[in-house]
């Protein structure tokens, strides 16, 4: 019986202190936490400062998903591009390199003529090669040797250059090449870019 009153009366010890218990007001959380890589952020953000990964509703993770999927889509197609221009970059330096057969032939400058095929012959495979680790870079300089060798190539024998079959095939196989190329160089642009933005977020 004594127990019981014991009981009772620190229950209702413990019920007035409850009662006198400040209230303590929880604010609103200020930070919000990614759900990519765990980076704390202000709620006002709509996506993470560190990841760019949504903060938002499943709308708006959805739409990211999306665009992520079109941008993958898009850098897919810009490296068929580069891959395509690289491989006129091989294709270039194996006709560059059949010019050391000049050196069979009675010419007088048959030496120097085989010395610069061999050496545009490494000039366009180096290009090639490097184009796997800077696209842009390597593009850029095999379409302007090639221009430039068009333009003297066209321009030493201008009469003959309009006038033969040879020449106008000359003519129609240095546009295609520089065609390729600059589809190359602007699809490496735009793959450099994507790859940026898709490594922010």
């Amino acid at each position: 019986m004594q127990q019981n009153k014991k009981l009772h009366s620190t229950l209702q010890t413990l019920a007035a202190v409850a009662a006198k218990k400040p209230f303590i007001s929880v604010p609103p959380a200020m930070f919000n936490t990614c759900s990519r890589c765990f980076y704390i952020n202000n709620t006002d953000n709509n996506f993470c400062t560190n990841c760019g990964y949504p903060m938002g509703d499943d709308t708006t993770i959805t739409l990211y998903h999306i665009r992520l999927k079109q941008k993958k889509e898009l850098l897919h197609k810009s490296e068929k591009a580069i891959q395509t221009a690289r491989t006129i970059l091989y294709l270039l330096a194996a006709i560059c390199l059949t010019g050391v057969a000049i050196l069979f032939s009675p010419l007088n400058n048959r030496y120097a003529i085989a010395l610069l095929a061999t050496i545009l012959a490494a000039v366009f495979f180096m290009l090639a090669h490097y184009s796997l680790l800077k696209p842009f870079t390597a593009l850029i300089g095999g379409f302007i040797i090639v221009l430039t060798l068009s333009t003297i190539a066209v321009f030493g024998e201008f009469t003959s250059a309009f006038t033969t079959v040879e020449g106008v095939y000359g003519i129609a196989a240095s546009m295609l090449v520089i065609f390729f190329l600059l589809r190359g160089i602007q699809a490496s642009y735009k793959a450099d870019l994507l790859n940026e933005e898709m490594n922010i977020h």
